[in-house]
């Protein structure tokens, strides 16, 4: 389809112009870089069974106003395969609203206007919901280097039941995420630590029945070797929209942007 090529070369295009720049927190939102394409998720490759490539931006499309257009893409590519093909891909635009609570950069709250999630097969075989809510995210400080980021989102679901009527239950009904920064000391150029939960099961807000992913990411002073190594664990539920009801558990590393 039409759209599916056109957000791939969207986010290809943004990885570009994103990849040469050092990476912030896990989030890599809180930057003052003010290019058109601006650092939103994480960006990497990673390989395990088989390899997860995730790409993503934002672009603020209103001049100065707080308007923020978001994309991510996220994609499970069977490298291993005797013939490689991608099994999953994730398109996930949003546009969301920001507030800025205090001087401190990374304290806001965002009003998530429109955010859809889709694996793009259509018919019988789509996967896709939609989404619009809250996201709430501080910064805690300690040491003279050390940081804590805090992102709680909580969001009302619409526009799924036709195809995955249970999304809810694995996906839940919010998301929290807390990373740690230079966690390992001042040795490393960066180094973050990210546990990031999707509150899913029964309830639709458990932690522990929804989704748990462990990532780490490191990078030394030394910038021979541009990237970053990154390593994640991922456990339960949600992890792709087409993997959505298996109970994963993998192990995944690789390079990041």
């Amino acid at each position: 389809m039409l759209y599916r090529l056109f957000l791939s070369c969207l986010a290809l295009l943004a990885f570009q112009s994103l990849s040469i720049h050092k990476a912030n927190a896990y989030s890599d939102e809180f930057s003052s870089r003010s290019e058109f394409f601006q650092a939103y998720k994480p960006i990497y490759f990673i390989v395990g069974k088989n390899a997860k490539i995730e790409l993503s931006f934002k672009s603020q499309i209103i001049g100065d106003t707080p308007i923020y257009f978001g994309y991510t893409q996220a994609m499970i590519w069977q490298v291993f395969a005797n013939i490689p093909y991608f099994s999953d891909i994730n398109y996930n635009p949003e546009l969301f609203y920001r507030f800025k609570l205090g001087n401190v950069q990374a304290h806001s709250l965002d009003v998530i206007i429109f955010n859809h999630e889709s694996n793009g097969e259509g018919s019988v075989s789509e996967k896709s919901w939609n989404r619009s809510g809250l996201k709430y995210q501080w910064v805690t400080e300690f040491h003279d280097y050390a940081k804590i980021y805090w992102s709680l989102s909580a969001w009302l679901p619409y526009l799924y039941a036709k195809y995955n009527p249970d999304i809810i239950k694995y996906r839940g009904l919010g998301e929290l995420t807390i990373t740690l920064t230079q966690f390992i000391g001042k040795g490393w150029d960066q180094n973050d630590l990210t546990l990031r939960l999707f509150l899913g099961g029964s309830s639709r807000i458990n932690p522990l029945e929804g989704g748990q992913e462990i990532t780490v990411r490191l990078k030394a002073h030394d910038r021979a070797f541009l990237p970053l190594f990154v390593a994640q664990v991922f456990h339960g539920y949600g992890e792709t929209m087409n993997t959505m009801t298996e109970d994963v558990l993998g192990f995944r590393a690789g390079i990041g942007f």
